[in-house]
């Protein structure tokens, strides 16, 4: 029987897409074991490396040498800037509506050491040069550089981008693509809101073709399993979120053909 070892830290407490694929493989014969921080990890002959945090810490790195086969071994820093091709600066020569993000995952609350925010505090939080959590979900998104706070930019937690959201019919859009191995699918969906997510989707989701930059940003991200959000834009892909520790298990049974189709993807390796 073969095993599949999930190595996470302590906080790692939420649902993830992750243990709704650790089922399937339980229910096709693998024994799949959740192990929680660096100390007595137990052996096996798949690790994935599932730690809800924009930079591993080395200590997951280091202790995972043993083990030949690692998914998301080299995927250990997701900050953006180390992806996002539309930072700018407080110099630069750009006119267009810009958006106001943490450098860190998720509105950098998985740096926080899962303190619990309120979503309030996140939101009406303006000492711009101290701010270091925001409300993924409303990233401030203002019409020009110029309106950017001052504080804004002395802040080594933000960063700011050119907003260039994909639109249709007065809706905005946002793709995904999530994968596992060979096995995944790239998603579309729109919403009356520009920071598009699930919670707020206005239309039905429709399959689309996964685009070539995106397919080469995995690569050299070190991506075995995961998702990335992006955008079309002017005919263009616009990676702007990437995430290997995928959220979300708990309202996945509207998917669970997608889901078993994903889990397959463990044979790839």
């Amino acid at each position: 029987m073969k095993k599949i070892l999930i190595l996470t830290d302590i906080f790692n407490r939420r649902s993830y897409i992750i243990d709704a694929l650790a089922l399937r493989w339980e229910k096709n014969g693998y024994k799949v074991c959740k192990h929680y921080g660096t100390k007595n990890i137990p052996d096996a002959d798949i690790v994935i490396l599932h730690i809800d945090s924009t930079i591993v810490p080395d200590k997951y790195a280091g202790c995972l040498a043993r083990y030949p086969v690692v998914l998301n071994r080299d995927a250990l820093n997701i900050s953006k800037t180390i992806f996002s091709e539309n930072i700018i600066k407080l110099d630069d020569a750009y006119s267009g509506p810009v958006i106001i993000k943490t450098i860190a995952n998720c509105g950098g609350i998985p740096e926080t050491n899962r303190i619990k925010y309120k979503w309030s505090q996140l939101t009406l939080q303006r000492n711009w040069e101290k701010v270091s959590v925001l409300d993924p979900a409303k990233y401030p998104i203002l019409k020009d550089k110029e309106s950017v706070p001052a504080g804004v930019w002395k802040n080594k937690h933000l960063i700011v981008e050119r907003f260039l959201p994909e639109r249709r019919n007065g809706l905005f859009f946002v793709r995904y693509w999530i994968f596992f191995g060979q096995k995944g699918w790239a998603g579309r969906f729109g919403s009356k809101e520009p920071i598009v997510k699930f919670g707020n989707m206005a239309t039905k989701e429709e399959i689309v073709p996964v685009p070539e930059e995106l397919k080469i940003w995995r690569k050299k991200l070190g991506f075995d399993y995961g998702r990335f959000d992006y955008v079309e834009h002017n005919g263009k892909a616009v990676l702007f979120d990437a995430n290997k520790t995928v959220g979300g298990g708990h309202h996945m049974e509207a998917y669970s053909t997608q889901l078993d189709f994903l889990a397959a993807g463990i044979s790839d390796f």
